[in-house]
């Protein structure tokens, strides 16, 4: 029997939740009592061997994964509106997230990942007013040296500066993104359903602002959602840039395409950003958004910008551990990791990272160890 010293009661509910099951419904799977499960997911007794082989055969995990280490618990998650998404949904998202953040622990073993200083250094109010978002996300910019203009590429810049960021393809869409603290480092994880640019590079400000501006996060408070709007807003549009080009009066739709060509944005946010700066009347914001309505363009705008830009920390460092003989299968599987989560690992490594991944030198026997217990 496994001793209650090696089983880990949080790593069997991580991964019941990835399955979307709840205790009722995995303990029928594996033909246990509800009430025995949930002793285990509490820690208050230890599977025998046959019970967690069943338990890991249920959940598609290998059976070392349930007696793998304790970390501590993240931070909650920045999750949005807590009613439009199911508490199933928000659960098996934070338990990717978790996952993610174990997959980063074990790579930092062998890695120097960059330095995470997302967290605005400069002190705003507690509550803050419209303009004092406005200047975060301009110090945001500054701290972060971003140049004048467009962000060329949000998810990278979250990359480069400590932040790891992962897709989670199976994620409710309700869910949109989301980002959470796991120690010293943020997990943002986008559930998007469509290749959608504008809005993946929104979401990705927004989460931003999150990690910058919000020290203690609130699941759906609607006041913290509404700051990491406006700062997301002001982040990739600032005014001093942006003001010269906006609408003035009614839209030329024409014009404000080439805006979203340039700015990497939405119609929606480009009319926002244009009211809430003055340069439109609410009868012309209104007229914009009637004639978004009629064209069907609230949910399917013109002008596709492309593919979504694609997070590629993990697979660097992947592609530096592929370098030292460490398939990233093996190094997964080393610590009880499902080879599901290798496709973070991606397959393209062409061109020079903007989040630098800086190999270290351990010593020789923590990468025996790895090839070992691989093998």
């Amino acid at each position: 029997m496994s001793s209650p010293t090696q089983f880990s009661p949080t790593r069997l509910k991580i991964a019941r939740q990835l399955a979307g099951l709840k205790q009722i419904e995995l303990a029928e799977l594996v033909g246990v009592t509800p009430s025995a499960l949930s002793q285990y997911e509490h820690g208050l007794h230890a599977p025998g061997s046959p019970i967690l082989q069943r338990l890991a055969f249920s959940l598609g995990f290998p059976r070392n994964f349930f007696l793998g280490g304790t970390t501590p618990p993240p931070s909650p998650p920045f999750f949005r509106s807590l009613r439009s998404t199911p508490q199933r949904e928000r659960d098996r998202a934070a338990a990717f997230a978790w996952l993610v953040a174990r997959v980063v622990d074990l790579i930092e073993t062998h890695a120097k990942l960059p330095r995470c200083d997302l967290k605005l250094e400069a002190q705003i109010p507690s509550a803050p007013k419209r303009a004092d978002i406005e200047q975060a996300a301009v110090l945001v910019r500054e701290q972060l040296a971003v140049p004048r203009g467009p962000v060329a590429n949000v998810v990278r810049l979250l990359e480069a500066h400590g932040a790891v960021v992962a897709t989670f393809a199976d994620g409710d869409v309700r869910l949109s993104a989301f980002s959470q603290w796991h120690g010293h480092r943020p997990v943002v994880v986008f559930c998007l359903g469509k290749d959608d640019k504008a809005r993946q590079r929104y979401d990705a400000a927004h989460e931003l602002a999150h990690l910058a501006l919000h020290g203690e996060p609130q699941p759906g408070d609607h006041v913290l959602e509404q700051q990491a709007d406006e700062f997301a807003s002001a982040f990739l549009m600032p005014a001093d840039d942006i003001l010269p080009f906006l609408p003035h009066g009614r839209v030329c739709w024409d014009e404000l395409l080439e805006l979203k060509r340039i700015w990497g944005v939405s119609l929606q946010a480009l009319l926002v950003r244009a009211h809430r700066l003055g340069t439109m009347s609410d009868r012309n914001y209104q007229h914009a958004f009637r004639h978004l309505s009629r064209q069907g363009w609230r949910r399917n705008e013109p002008l596709n910008l492309g593919a979504p830009e694609e997070p590629q920390l993990i697979e660097r460092a992947f592609a530096l551990l592929a370098k030292k003989g460490l398939a990233p299968e093996d190094v997964l599987r080393s610590v009880g990791l499902p080879d599901a989560l290798a496709r973070l690992s991606g397959s393209n490594f062409e061109g020079r990272p903007d989040a630098p991944v800086v190999p270290l030198k351990p010593p020789q026997r923590a990468v025996s160890a790895v090839r070992s217990d691989a093998g």
